[in-house]
């Protein structure tokens, strides 16, 4: 018997809409971990997912479940807006988990060169990562 959480996707069925030629999405995720804290090396020497990383990403599924974006197809601009902590963070370090996310959920096509055509990390008023997603003509 498979159990469902109660956002699960499998249970309900969504239709999903793509945004018009330079609309943009905006969306907020939790503050994601460093590339650094994403994968460890597990026992039989492959990488696995930190727990740190799962945990995260299923608070980023749940806002992202939460806010019902609309999807990019086709080429597009990703602005991310991280929230300024005290401490040293490496925001090229931080991207990559908001990158892969976006993808893995359908907001984005890919993050290859054919589909993301520019990444923009920024320090600011934000509360965790706040994620803008431009689709390009």
């Amino acid at each position: 018997m498979t159990r469902f959480s109660s956002y699960s996707l499998e249970r309900v069925r969504v239709e999903r809409k793509a945004i018009a030629a330079a609309g943009t999405i905006a969306l907020a995720l939790p503050f994601p971990p460093s590339t650094n804290n994403l994968f460890e090396t597990a026992p039989n020497g492959s990488r696995i997912p930190t727990k740190r990383y799962r945990e995260w990403r299923e608070v980023a599924r749940a806002e992202i479940l939460r806010q019902r974006p609309r999807l990019a197809v086709g080429p597009v601009e990703v602005t991310i807006t991280l929230e300024d902590r005290p401490g040293r963070h490496d925001a090229d370090n931080l991207i990559k988990a908001v990158l892969d996310c976006l993808v893995e959920h359908g907001l984005i096509g890919g993050d290859h060169s054919a589909i993301l055509r520019r990444v923009t990390a920024q320090w600011g008023e934000a509360d965790g990562a706040r994620v803008e997603i431009t689709r390009l003509s």
